[in-house]
């Protein structure tokens, strides 16, 4: 991963939901989903959307990636601060 980050709306928007639905799962009270397989395959790829938001950041001049990545990274500091 190298070069500059640039994020358009469409994209921001796919990653939004992407991360949203990773989440869902995750906050599910329904123990059919938070006991699943899927359960532990969606906390495994929130860790990876993190790490390459960290990468992201550190690479990026656009104030609208900028804010995107950072309110994503917001969002996932806010569910591992509920598991904790």
């Amino acid at each position: 991963m190298g070069g500059q980050v640039k994020a358009d709306l469409y994209q921001r928007n796919m990653q939004r939901n992407y991360l949203g639905a990773i989440m869902a799962l995750l906050q599910s009270a329904d123990p059919a989903a938070s006991e699943s397989e899927a359960a532990g395959i969606a906390s495994g790829e929130m860790l990876k959307v993190k790490g390459i938001i960290q990468s992201a950041l550190a690479r990026t001049t656009d104030p609208a990636t900028r804010l995107h990545l950072e309110a994503m990274n917001r969002k996932i500091k806010q569910l591992e601060d509920k598991k904790s």
